[in-house]
C-alpha cells in the first residue's frame, strides 16, 4: 500500500492512516511518477534485507532439477532408449541439428498433369541450387518425395542471399499453395502407407489436422460413385474448418468428408471402416528438430497428462474398424508412456480381439528399433514410481495423475508382443522421431463395464435419464429462451461466422455473400445415409459434417472470412463466453 501525502511504503498487513488517502487533485502523470519513486524504494528495502540475511546451509539434493536437453537425456537415459555410447552421440547430434525440408508429389489421378510438369520444374531448380550450393540432398522413391539438405529457416536466409534458393523458395511456396506439392515430413508418411489402403475402402482419420496424412488416404482411394470414402476429423471446430480448406486445394468431386467431433466419442456412421488412422495427441517431442522452443518447456509430466486421452481416442478407433481391418496408432513422442504403454493397454482392453501387426518388412528403405518391452514411470521430479500401489500414502492429487495401464505389462506367455511396434529415431534417416504400432481387429471388442463396447460412448447418469425419459414420452424441461443482451449478440456473431450449420434437416455452408446448399458427391451422400444425390437435403446422419466435396470455387470466397478469424485474438471473456455456448448447445442437444 502506497501513500502518496507522506511518501511512505506501508507494509501490505499494516493498516493505512486515513491521511494517507490519494488526494482527488492529483492528476494522472503525477500518480505515475510517485508509484515508480515507491516501487523503487520497495525494491531497494527487498534487495536489503535479502543482503542481510545469512545464506542457508547447503542441501544434499539439488535444488533445482536439470533443464532443457540435460533433462531430456537423463529421462530417456534411464528408459534405455539406446544401448551404446555411439548410438546415443549420434542421437544427440541429430537432436541438435534442424529438420531437413521434406516433400512428396500429389498423386491423385485427377492432377497427374499438372504435377508432373510442376515436378519437373522443381528438379531443376533444385539441381541448381545444389551445384550453386555445393550440397546434395536425397530422392525419396518410395514416397515420390525429395528431402532438401537445409532446413527451412536456412533456406529462408540463403534466399537473401541466393538466386538459386530464393527461385526455389518460390516454386515451393507456389506449389504447396496450390496443392500440386505437399510439404511432409519423412517419418509422418509411414502410417498411411503401412495401412495398404486400396481403392474402394472407407478410411476413418481420427485426428486429422493439418492434413498431411489426409491427403495421402485421398491419393490412395478412387474417387467416383463406386469408389472408397475418407472421412476426416478433428475436434477443434477451427482447425477442422482450415483441412477443408486445405482438402478444397485439391479439386472438386474427392470423397473427402471434413467432421468435427471429440476423437474418444465419435459417432458411427452407416458403414464401418476398413482402416483406421489414429495419430493421437502427443507431447510432440520427436518435432524438437523442427520446433527447437520446444526445449524449454519439456517435461516428464507431459506424458502423465496424456497417457488417458491417448487410451480413451485409441480405444475408440478400434470400436470403429470393421473385423479384418487394420488401426494404426502413431505419435511424435519418444515416451514409452505415449506409445508402448496405450499399446498395451489397448491390447489388454481388447482381449484378443486386436493383435500386433509385424510390419518390419514394409518400407525396408527406412531403418527403425523396435519398441521397448520395459520402462519406468517417472514423475515431473524425476522420482520413479514402482508401482501403482507405491503411491497410496500420497495426497488425492498426486495419486489421480497415475494410472495401471503407464506401467509396463508383466512378462511370460501373456506379454504383449511389444517389439513389434516400430520406433523412428532421427539418427537413423536424417528424420524426426516417430512411433507407429500396425493392429488387427480379429473379433468385436468385448463388453465393459457398463454393457456397452470399449471405446463407445458411455453417457452419464444424467443423459441416460433425460434418454429415459425421452423415451417414454415425458417432456424434459425446456432451456431458457431469452439470454442477457451482451450473450445474445455475441452467439449471433459466433453463429453468422460458422462454417456450416444445419436449416431443419438441410446443411449449408455460410460465406460472406450468403448460405449456400452443401453439395455431397453420390458415394459420400450414400455414406453418410443423405436421401438425395448433390445436396445434403434430408439427412439424417450423426457425424457434425463441416466439408464433403464442396465446390472449390468457395475457397476464394471465404478465405477474407477465414483470415479475419484466424486472425482475431480473443479475449478472456470472449473465450468464457464461447464455452458457456458450448456447454448450452450440448445440452440443448441431448435435450432435443
Amino acid at each position: 500500500h502506497i501513500s502518496y501525502t507522506k511518501q511512505e511504503v506501508h507494509t501490505p498487513g499494516e493498516r493505512l492512516p486515513r491521511a494517507s488517502a490519494v488526494s482527488p487533485e492529483l492528476d494522472m502523470g503525477r500518480k505515475r511518477v510517485l508509484n515508480r519513486r515507491a516501487g523503487r524504494r520497495v525494491r531497494s528495502r527487498t534487495a536489503a534485507a535479502a543482503a542481510a540475511t545469512p545464506p542457508e546451509p547447503p542441501s544434499e539434493e539439488p535444488s533445482e532439477l536439470p533443464a532443457g536437453r540435460a533433462l531430456f537425456r537423463e529421462y530417456y537415459a534411464r528408459q534405455k532408449l539406446l544401448s551404446s555410447a555411439a548410438d546415443w552421440q549420434a542421437f544427440g547430434q541429430s537432436m541438435r541439428s534442424p529438420l531437413p525440408i521434406t516433400f512428396r508429389r500429389c498423386g491423385l489421378p485427377s492432377r497427374s498433369a499438372a504435377s508432373e510438369a510442376c515436378w519437373a520444374e522443381g528438379q531443376q531448380l533444385i539441381r541448381a541450387f545444389e551445384e550453386s550450393s555445393g550440397r546434395q540432398g536425397r530422392a525419396l522413391p518410395w514416397c515420390h518425395g525429395y528431402q532438401l539438405p537445409l532446413s527451412r529457416l536456412e533456406l529462408r536466409s540463403e534466399a537473401q542471399a541466393s538466386g538459386a534458393a530464393a527461385a526455389l523458395q518460390a516454386w515451393l511456396l507456389r506449389a504447396s499453395g496450390c496443392g500440386l506439392v505437399m510439404r511432409q515430413e519423412v517419418v509422418s508418411m509411414v502410417p498411411a502407407l503401412l495401412l495398404g489402403v486400396q481403392a474402394s475402402h472407407r478410411v476413418l482419420d481420427v485426428c486429422a489436422a493439418p492434413g498431411s496424412k489426409t491427403t495421402q488416404l485421398l491419393e490412395m482411394v478412387s474417387h467416383g460413385a463406386e469408389g472408397g470414402v475418407v472421412v476426416a476429423n478433428d475436434a477443434e471446430p477451427l482447425r477442422a474448418y482450415v483441412l477443408a480448406h486445405r482438402l478444397r486445394s485439391l479439386g472438386a468431386g474427392l470423397n473427402a468428408v471434413v467432421v468435427t467431433h471429440r476423437g474418444q466419442t465419435l459417432p458411427r456412421a452407416g458403414e464401418e471402416y476398413d482402416r483406421v488412422l489414429c495419430d493421437v495427441p502427443c507431447s510432440g517431442d520427436g518435432t524438437l528438430r523442427k520446433e527447437p522452443a520446444l526445449w524449454a518447456s519439456w517435461r516428464p509430466g507431459l506424458s502423465l497428462r496424456l497417457h488417458s486421452l491417448q487410451l480413451q481416442i485409441a480405444l475408440r478407433a478400434a470400436a470403429l474398424v470393421r473385423v479384418g481391418g487394420l488401426l494404426c496408432y502413431s505419435t511424435c513422442s519418444l515416451s514409452p508412456l505415449e506409445d508402448e504403454a496405450v499399446v498395451a493397454s489397448l491390447l489388454r482392453a481388447a482381449r484378443g480381439a486386436l493383435e500386433l501387426v509385424d510390419a518390419s518388412g514394409q518400407l525396408p528403405e527406412l531403418p527403425r528399433a523396435p519398441g521397448l518391452r520395459n520402462w519406468q514411470v517417472i514423475d515431473d521430479a524425476m522420482r520413479r514410481v514402482p508401482s501403482l500401489a507405491s503411491l497410496s500414502s500420497e495426497p488425492l492429487t498426486v495419486r489421480r495423475r497415475f494410472r495401471a495401464g503407464m506401467f509396463p505389462p508383466k512378462g511370460g506367455d501373456g506379454a504383449p508382443p511389444l517389439e513389434r511396434c516400430m520406433r523412428f529415431l532421427p539418427h537413423l534417416a536424417d528424420t524426426g522421431a516417430f512411433f507407429v504400432a500396425l493392429l488387427r481387429k480379429t473379433a468385436p471388442l468385448p463388453l465393459g463395464r457398463r454393457g456397452q463396447r470399449h471405446g463407445q460412448e458411455a453417457l452419464p447418469l444424467s443423459k441416460q435419464r433425460a434418454a429415459a425419459q425421452l423415451a417414454a414420452g415425458h417432456s424434459l424441461r425446456p432451456l431458457p429462451t431469452e439470454a442477457p443482451a451482451a450473450e445474445a449478440r455475441a452467439a449471433e456473431a459466433r453463429a453468422a461466422e460458422a462454417p456450416v450449420g444445419r436449416e431443419g434437416e438441410r446443411l449449408f455452408t455460410r460465406s460472406p455473400s450468403g448460405r449456400r446448399a452443401l453439395h455431397v458427391p453420390p458415394r459420400v451422400a450414400r455414406f453418410l445415409g443423405f436421401a438425395a444425390e448433390g445436396t445434403a437435403d434430408g439427412a439424417s446422419s450423426p457425424l457434425c459434417v463441416v466439408h464433403a466435396g464442396c465446390p472449390p470455387g468457395e475457397l476464394e470466397e471465404d478465405a477474407e472470412a477465414l483470415a479475419a478469424r484466424l486472425g482475431a485474438k480473443k479475449s478472456r471473456a470472449e473465450r468464457r463466453d464461447a464455452s458457456a455456448t458450448q456447454r448450452d448447445r450440448k445440452r440443448a442437444q441431448w435435450c432435443h
